[in-house]
């Protein structure tokens, strides 16, 4: 064998070598967007399981109330009512800021929500994989 071709076999091995890696460094930043997607469904459903549950436990209390003798139209029915909306208009914005804060810098553009209601929309887009992995 002479120079040129171990030269040559040198070549394609750094160029093989470098194409493998390449590669694979697509396919693992690929399959890290796709585990963040995957774990924004899921924060996604969890954060709308606790509204359903804290809304089921507003609603019985609102009942209690109503056993009691308390009317809905007295202060205490409405101050309660009111206060139970305000506490879930407030986990809403904190859950979607605490989500997007979590993926800063590089893995921001994988969120593809800002608010509640987009946020919402995007759970309702992967609703399949939410189904799925609740099952």
């Amino acid at each position: 064998m002479n120079l040129e071709h171990i030269a040559l076999n040198i070549l394609i091995f750094v160029f093989g070598y470098f194409t493998c890696r390449t590669f694979y460094f697509f396919r693992s930043v690929r399959r890290s967007i796709v585990i963040l997607k995957f774990s924004q469904i899921v924060s996604l459903s969890i954060f709308l399981k606790c509204i359903e549950e804290y809304s089921n436990a507003s609603t019985h209390k609102l009942i209690t109330l109503n056993k009691c003798g308390i009317l809905s139209s007295d202060p205490v029915y409405q101050k309660v009512s009111l206060e139970a909306d305000a506490h879930i208009e407030d986990f809403k914005a904190k859950s979607i800021s605490s989500l997007k804060s979590l993926h800063s810098g590089f893995f921001e553009t994988t969120v593809d929500f800002d608010d509640w209601n987009s946020a919402m929309a995007f759970l309702k887009k992967n609703k399949e994989v939410m189904q799925a992995f609740f099952k």
